[in-house]
């Protein structure tokens, strides 16, 4: 029994030996540069100063690549509330606050020229 465990004993050091080897000859993986977030606009709002926005017009941005846009109509702490029009009429869309990456000002269209 004395030979079966030292042939199990031989197999296990050859086997790490030979991982040992193997790893060392691979190259190392070159490094991932981290995943950054969009910077944020220089016209972005701080989400602490919506509530001094409110009824203007703005676009948000969130963490699930949607764009929303219409008029902020409430500010919490909790969650952002937009009035965003629809064929029926104003409808109010209420978007948590962990799913907004950041909220900008509208552009508001220029008047044409008569």
């Amino acid at each position: 029994m004395t030979s079966f465990k030292t042939i199990v004993v031989a197999a296990v050091l050859a086997f790490a030996a030979a991982a040992q080897v193997q790893s060392a000859e691979k190259p190392a993986a070159p490094a991932k540069p981290a995943k950054a977030d969009k910077p944020a606009a220089p016209d972005a709002i701080p989400y602490d100063e919506l509530k001094y926005h409110l009824g203007e017009r703005v676009v948000v941005e969130t963490k699930f690549k949607s764009t929303r846009s219409g008029t902020l109509t409430k500010a919490s702490q909790f969650e952002v509330i937009l009035s965003v029009p629809t064929p029926q009429g104003p409808a109010e869309l209420t978007m948590p606050k962990e799913t907004i990456l950041r909220v900008i000002p509208a552009e508001t269209p220029k008047p044409a020229k008569p």
